[in-house]
């Protein structure tokens, strides 16, 4: 990674205000409604007061932020074999770019109500969310990377929760559930906890809902997924703890009916930039700062990193560049890429087209959910173009699902004759992506694919094989996003 120096005053104030919804989660005021004027850093400060009374207290011991482990799913050791299914690597390489197409297909449907507008121009914002009885953000995706976490007090057992940049509620399945799928520990039982509470539908959380669900005065949550996957229960706070420290009053669905593709996992932790995600809520204690490092899949079972908030967040190595909000879509992490170039040669593209419109459109985020790199139709195009180009030295190969760029490199070594890719993003920062983060092994007989795919409906998305081995980090409140290689420790 290389990085030229970009003045602070430059990165400018985004104007917002959102909300978040019991039965419509996730969802956006329109800025029309709520005046131009009021900035993001005001709807952040209202934010922090109607949170006040159940921001988390962190046990002493951790000035500096806490740590949770981040493991790959494959890695458990999962006496009911048959939840993590298929246990082939290729056939499981195959799901996850399933899973990941249906998000996209889903992120589809959710830029196209942000901004508003149908295929047909109507207007479907009202017509798909406001009046759902729930509302969907995201198809569930890749959840091949958890984080181990306690909850309760004591906290009895572990859980494993799938992380999600794209979504906002944190949730886990409960003991007492109507419907839940089969996980492969026991599920959390609110009984066994000395500080489990259900948040009350008069609570100053549940009352700023535009709307709610009461059940005997509790507050209810409902989450769908863009795959049909849903989740309902109860909204409680509890102490969520870590090897290095705890959680106290962390507001998360406790789900008593629980339906989907949910195999393989105790729940989701949100780590989005909405109203009660995993960061809004760790903002009184440690700032909206966190990073991750996801490790290479093919790396051994045992490898793990951490997901870390708070001021150990960033490596005194990142290097750093402005983090994009968009109002219409708070819960996404924006990034405005300047270029991309193949063995240091800069592509011929658009680069408007990797850019966050006024409208809310387009844009490039950073997605943990999302297995391969989706680039706007025209810069994948010059992308492909370019790297067959370069590597015209490889045996081509047949196609594998969406991945159309595909290479025989079976009896050679070819490493040394991968293109390399590098993204340049705002404020001079590069980032060159390592062979193993460029092309993916599809079979045992030693076919790679590009692990980039088109778009097309014109937002980008950096996935989570472009990510691996690099530590990401989210800083909201100075708005920089934060890249640093070699840092899953």
């Amino acid at each position: 990674m290389r990085t030229a120096g970009y003045p602070m005053e430059n990165i400018k104030s985004s104007l917002c205000i959102t909300t978040l919804f019991v039965f419509l989660i996730c969802v956006p005021v329109r800025a029309s409604r709520i005046g131009k004027q009021i900035l993001e850093d005001l709807a952040i400060e209202n934010t922090s007061s109607i949170l006040n009374n159940l921001l988390p207290s962190s046990e002493q011991g951790i000035a500096n932020g806490i740590q949770f482990d981040l493991i790959r799913k494959e890695s458990l050791n999962n006496s009911q074999a048959s939840i993590i299914s298929p246990t082939d690597p290729f056939s499981r390489l195959l799901e996850r770019l399933r899973k990941s197409k249906a998000r996209v297909e889903s992120l589809k449907k959710i830029v196209t109500i942000a901004t508003g507008e149908s295929s047909n121009g109507s207007n479907v914002y009202h017509e798909l969310d406001w009046r759902s009885p729930v509302s969907s953000a995201l198809s569930l995706g890749d959840d091949e990377y958890l984080i181990r976490l306690g909850v309760g007090t004591p906290a009895v057992n572990q859980y494993y929760l799938a992380i999600d940049t794209g979504s906002d509620i944190t949730w886990l399945q409960c003991a007492g559930c109507s419907k839940c799928y089969s996980q492969r520990g026991p599920l959390f039982n609110p009984a066994s906890s000395s500080s489990y509470q259900t948040i009350s539908c008069e609570s100053s959380t549940c009352r700023q809902m535009d709307e709610s669900r009461c059940q005997s005065d509790r507050c209810q949550y409902a989450v769908t997924y863009g795959d049909g996957s849903f989740t309902t229960g109860d909204l409680a706070m509890d102490t969520l703890s870590s090897e290095n420290g705890a959680l106290k009053n962390m507001v998360f669905g406790c789900g008593h009916d629980n339906e989907g593709l949910f195999q393989g996992i105790d729940g989701l932790a949100g780590l989005g930039g909405g109203y009660l995600s995993f960061t809004s809520q760790l903002a009184g204690s440690y700032g909206r700062r966190f990073s991750y490092c996801l490790v290479n899949q093919n790396s051994p079972l045992s490898s793990s990193s951490s997901l870390i908030f708070g001021a150990d967040a960033f490596p005194s190595a990142a290097v750093t560049t402005p983090l994009i909000y968009n109002s219409r879509i708070p819960t996404f992490y924006y990034a405005s890429v300047t270029g991309i170039s193949i063995n240091g040669v800069a592509l011929n593209i658009d680069v408007s087209k990797l850019q966050l419109t006024s409208s809310g459109s387009g844009g490039l985020i950073i997605d943990s959910g999302t297995t391969l790199t989706y680039l706007e139709s025209s810069v994948y195009s010059a992308l492909t173009d370019g790297f067959l180009k370069s590597a015209k030295n490889l045996r081509r190969a047949g196609g594998v699902q969406d991945l159309d760029t595909c290479f025989d490199l079976s009896g050679t070594d070819s490493s040394s004759a991968i293109p390399t890719i590098s993204f340049h993003f705002q404020g001079g920062v590069t980032v060159d992506l390592p062979s193993s983060n460029i092309l993916i092994e599809v079979d045992n007989k030693g076919i790679y694919c590009l692990a980039f795919s088109d778009s097309d409906f014109g937002m980008s998305i950096f996935g989570n094989v472009q990510q691996q081995t690099f530590r990401i980090g989210f800083d909201r409140d100075n708005k920089l996003l934060s890249f640093s290689s070699s840092q899953c420790k």
